[in-house]
């Protein structure tokens, strides 16, 4: 007579599972950051400086300027860009919509996620788009002026997908440029043409 397998086993119920989200808006984070910025400045008012209080506030100002910090800073700043354009970046990737004031027309329009306008895009002219070989996410954009008896200083804006409010890196020139276009090997070469 063989004896039946028995198994023996402890049953566990799965712990509860909460979820919590929250938007961000830009506005928020500036608050945040006065807050933080008043609190350390009546910190700093009651401890004098030359004390404890000064060495304490040297290691947080030093802090504040760290690559490390920097690059949190931007990581926060695109996942801000990231809600707050998500309406248009859905409408990019899968639809064609009818806008509101062109109902006459019979084709969709997509709206524009670029703006190339700023201040020191002011009475420039994008004249050269190139896209990065390597890191599919970043495109340089050359300004300049098409008015060849009147040139002015240009600029180069390197822009991402991550951020599309406001350029990764910007390089002013002393001429318009004309073209750009990043090197096919070495994807941080950047060859810009001027007049």
């Amino acid at each position: 007579m063989n004896e039946p397998i028995r198994e023996r086993c402890d049953a566990t119920e799965p712990p509860p599972i909460q979820r919590i989200s929250k938007e961000v808006t830009q506005w928020e984070i500036y608050d945040a950051n006065m807050d933080d910025i008043f609190k350390k400045m009546r910190e700093e008012s009651k401890n004098p400086p030359g004390g404890a209080g000064a060495q304490k506030s040297e290691k947080q100002e030093s802090s504040l300027y760290s690559t490390g910090f920097r690059r949190c800073l931007k990581i926060m700043e695109r996942m801000t860009v990231l809600n707050e354009q998500n309406e248009k970046y859905k409408e990019y990737k899968y639809m064609w919509t009818q806008g509101d004031f062109l109902e006459h027309q019979k084709d969709g329009i997509i709206y524009p996620i670029w703006k190339f306008q700023g201040e020191k895009q002011r009475r420039k002219q994008v004249t050269s788009i190139c896209w990065n070989p390597r890191y599919t996410d970043l495109f340089a954009v050359g300004f300049g002026s098409y008015e060849f008896s009147k040139q002015k200083t240009g600029l180069i804006c390197v822009y991402s997908l991550k951020n599309t409010t406001n350029p990764e890196y910007t390089f002013a020139t002393e001429a318009g440029v004309m073209s750009v276009d990043f090197h096919p090997k070495s994807a941080a070469l950047l060859a810009v043409g001027k007049l």
